[in-house]
This record gives C-alpha cells, sequence and structure tokens, in this order.
C-alpha cells in the first residue's frame, strides 16, 4: 500500500524515539510506500514507509496520513542496474571467501529477465513478496543483510534496484556454496551456471545436485517421479517464469521437457544479459579496473607478455615469436575462470586456427571478423563492438569468456577432444563444423 500524508510531517529513525528524525519535512501529499512493518498498537501504531526513487526510509505516525494505492513507480534505470550488477560481481570476487564460487553480472541480470523482463516490477501476487526488478522476498532480503555483510551493511532498502544486484549476487554465490557441498558425497565438481539456476528455482541444492547428475533415462519420467521435489505446483510455477524466454514452450510433461526449458531460457536470458550490457557499460568489456584502497596489493590487469609461461609447444606449429605471449595470455584467463589444462589448450587451438595468435587478425571478403577469436560483428559474437575494440586481446577473450560460461558441454568435458569439440560446436561455431573439430583437435595435440 502507500501512504499519504495529511499533514506536513518528518520521517522518524525510531519509531519509540520520536526525538530522533532523519529528513527534512515533507509537505502534506507526499506518498510513501509502505515496507509492511508496523511498531506499537493502532490506531496510534507507527509504519516503516520508503520513498520511491529515494534512499529515504523511516517511520511516520499512522495518525499523519491515511493508506492509498501504491503510488507509480518509478521506471527502471537500466544502465544504473548494469553497473550496479557489475560492481557487485567485482566487489564480491574481490572477496577472498568468494573463490570458487565467483559471481557473474550476466547472470545476476538474467534473473531479472527471468524474474520481470527487466522491468520495476511492482509486489508480486501473494503468497510471495517479491518486489523490483530482481522480485527479491523479505526472507531472501533478510538471509542477504544477515549473511551477505560487509556488503550489505550498505543498503536498508530492500525495494532498491542497486541493492537487488548485490542481494542476488550474494544469493549467487550462496547457491554455489550450497551446491558444491552436496557434490561432497559424489558426482561431477564442475559447477556451472545451468546448476546455480537449477538450485534458484528449486530453492534447493540437493534437488538441483540430482538434476545435473540426471541420466538420459530420466528423462522420459515425469518430474514428481524423478525427485518428489518437482511437485507439479512448482513445476507450474517454474513454467509460468520461463515461459516468456522460450517461445513455443509448453506446461512440461516430463523431467527431459523440463530440463529442456530451464536450459533455453537461461541460454536466452543470457543471450539478453550480454546484449544489455554491451548496450549500458560497453567500457567494462572486460571489467574497467575498481578503485582500490591504500591497504590493497597492486595488482594491475597482465599485458600478454606478464602472463605466466605456458609451457605450450608453439613451435611445433610454428607461431612466430611475438604471438606466442597471446596464447599465454589466454591459458591465463581462462585459468583465472576456473577452467582446466583441456579447456585451456581448447581455447588456445581456436585462437590459432582463428588467428594464427595475431590479435590484429582481420578476415577478408568482407566477412567482419577480428581478433584472436575473430568475433564477428555482423550477427556473430562480436556484434556491438568495433574493430578496434575487437582487436584488443582482453576484450576479444573475454568476450568467448562471457559466451563459454552459459556451455554446460565445453565445462563439463574431460578429455581434450571433448573440449575442443564443444568449443568449436558451441563457441566458436565455424563454417564445416566437423572438418574443423577434426583440424583443432591436431592443433591441440601438438601444443
Amino acid at each position: 500500500m502507500g501512504f499519504q500524508l495529511t499533514c506536513m510531517s518528518r520521517v522518524f529513525v525510531f519509531p519509540d524515539k520520536p526525538e530522533t528524525v532523519d529528513t527534512i519535512a515533507f509537505f502534506a501529499g507526499t506518498v510513501f510506500v509502505e515496507t509492511g512493518e508496523t511498531f506499537g498498537t493502532a490506531p496510534n501504531d507507527w509504519l516503516k514507509v520508503g520513498l520511491a526513487g529515494s534512499a529515504v526510509q523511516g517511520w511516520l505516525k499512522r495518525s499523519s496520513g491515511i493508506e492509498v494505492a501504491d503510488p507509480a513507480r518509478l521506471p527502471l534505470d537500466e544502465e544504473g542496474f548494469v553497473r550496479s550488477a557489475l560492481l557487485a560481481e567485482s566487489a564480491f570476487n574481490s572477496d577472498p571467501g568468494t573463490s570458487p564460487n565467483f559471481v557473474f553480472a550476466d547472470y545476476v541480470l538474467a534473473l531479472a529477465f527471468v524474474e520481470s523482463n527487466m522491468t520495476n516490477a511492482g509486489p508480486a501476487l501473494p503468497p510471495s513478496d517479491g518486489i523490483g526488478p530482481l522480485q527479491i522476498t523479505t526472507s531472501t532480503w533478510q538471509d542477504f543483510k544477515t549473511n551477505g555483510k560487509p556488503f550489505s551493511d550498505i543498503f536498508d532498502l530492500r525495494d532498491r534496484p542497486s541493492a537487488q544486484a548485490y542481494c542476488a549476487a550474494y544469493r549467487m554465490r550462496a547457491d554455489g556454496r550450497a551446491i558444491r557441498a552436496a557434490l561432497q558425497g559424489g558426482g561431477q565438481a564442475t559447477v556451472t551456471l545451468l546448476d546455480v539456476f537449477y538450485c534458484y528455482l528449486t530453492g534447493s541444492a540437493a534437488l538441483a545436485v540430482a538434476m545435473k547428475n540426471a541420466t538420459a533415462a530420466d528423462n522420459a519420467k515425469a518430474p514428481e517421479v524423478f525427485n518428489e521435489g518437482l511437485s507439479r505446483t512448482l513445476v507450474a510455477s517454474i513454467f509460468d517464469k520461463l515461459q516468456k524466454l522460450a517461445s513455443g514452450s509448453a506446461q512440461p510433461a516430463n523431467f527431459g521437457q523440463l530440463t529442456d526449458l530451464i536450459k533455453a531460457a537461461l541460454e536466452a536470458a543470457l543471450q539478453k544479459s550480454f546484449d544489455l550490457i554491451k548496450a549500458n557499460a560497453p567500457d567494462q568489456l572486460p571489467p574497467a579496473p575498481k578503485r582500490k584502497g591504500s591497504g590493497d596489493q597492486v595488482q594491475l590487469p597482465q599485458k600478454p607478455g606478464d602472463a605466466p609461461a605456458s609451457n605450450l609447444n608453439y613451435a611445433a606449429l610454428r607461431i612466430p615469436l611475438k604471438y606466442r605471449p597471446f596464447g599465454d595470455l589466454i591459458v591465463a584467463r581462462f585459468g583465472d575462470a576456473g577452467y582446466k589444462t583441456n579447456h585451456q589448450v581448447a581455447a588456445v587451438a581456436n585462437a590459432i586456427a582463428e588467428s594464427n595468435l595475431n590479435p590484429r587478425a582481420a578476415s577478408g571478403g568482407g566477412e567482419q571478423s577480428f581478433g584472436l577469436f575473430q568475433c564477428n560483428t555482423q550477427g556473430g559474437l562480436g556484434s556491438g563492438f568495433t574493430k578496434d575494440q575487437l582487436f584488443d586481446p582482453e576484450t576479444n577473450i573475454a568476450i568467448i569468456l562471457r559466451e563459454a560460461k552459459r556451455h554446460k558441454d565445453f565445462a563439463d568435458a574431460t578429455t581434450l577432444a571433448a573440449a575442443v569439440e564443444a568449443f568449436v560446436r558451441d563457441i566458436e561455431r565455424p563454417a564445416n563444423a566437423p572438418a574443423q573439430v577434426r583440424k583443432r583437435i591436431e592443433i591441440a595435440q601438438k601444443l
């Protein structure tokens, strides 16, 4: 509900200490948003309120106004929200306690497409009390406020988009931790965005792990037969959230259809997120350095020549000496992202096939593909970037890494051949993929 002042009033910090005020006086007619918290006994109680579009929050005497319809919500500031998600990614990933459960802005923004289609949505229908672009509920917010310190200390209003970005980043890290804990009993050790999304949708790390480790034989089972946690009510709720992102989808009749729906929706949401980052914060690909405190270690981004030597056998492929450091940079960046040796070598092999590790390579014949991985600006991964941006090896590698995060088969590959095949099929997607897989496996083996 909204709460409209019928007389001039200040907003109080503590309802039991009315002498404490924290704001200028607000005129009669000002409409606040009720948070749902009260203090005291009606009709002489206090209501906790916030002022839409501001950091103002506090307590008003019920007798100072009347309840009205919710005020019109301000449209979402997309650039501000995107940058908040990127800041949250940087903040959490700089915390020594985060690794290996890293946070990605792409995923946080994808959840906003899932929950609200990237709008500043009002309160959800009961029984949920979610609100805002990420539809953060009271229970999720309280978990963040209690366990998300020190990041949660700077936020008081659940309804602020910037606060929601940090709350969702915290939730992503927490879900990653819970999945890894559930995996202690066995199963695949790699945690993907899809696994974290399973946990988000079901509210259960154990169920997410069960879905992760499902086999083809499980696909024909009814969801509730595969696992009783996938009740018909939960499956219907998941479908309601995701159907807008998976065109032509129908209510899942079996477990296979459910996981196909979830994967397709996440792929679509991640693509929308990446496009949103390119439109609103292109300078963040790669991320701009964040401001450091005086006590921070000086850790500048590695230059190609500063990347640790990878000991790959470039000589076997006659790679010019001046280009070999860019292969080492690819190894370093994929290693930083958590990928193992087979994945790193697969990435370098693909870059060699595309550009011979020349960061300023450009395709001929009007194809408009540039850089280490030949990102194409006409409908490919380089769309929205300039030629000069794609010539920057850090940007080119960052684009490929963001795409790699979307693909489970690449992350799950346990052999060099499987890693190369997944990279070619899902990430680079060249013409005549089968022939290119064979060629690039040969390159990788020589490396």
